[in-house]
């Protein structure tokens, strides 16, 4: 995987404000999280990012366990890297 700064003589994102009434760039609007805009710019890690994806997968397979409605448990995905 690459980080944006690996490409910083290329800019592939809309400067600026994204859209009426946000202060929000494009890439902010578009990625969503902390964790993944800062490895996109190059200021977080591989490592910790998918640390921050399994804690926040994890939480979300114990809330959402008590909606299941098929016997089989939700699991966990195996990241192999």
């Amino acid at each position: 995987m690459y980080a944006l700064s690996d490409f910083q003589d290329i800019n592939i994102w809309r400067e600026g404000k994204f859209e009426f009434g946000s202060d929000k760039t494009a890439i902010e609007i578009l990625v969503g999280d902390k964790v993944l805009l800062d490895y996109l710019n190059g200021k977080e890690s591989f490592k910790h990012v998918i640390a921050a994806l399994k804690e926040a997968e994890n939480s979300w397979i114990i809330k959402a366990d008590k909606y299941r409605i098929y016997e089989k448990k939700l699991y966990r995905l195996n990241f192999n890297i």
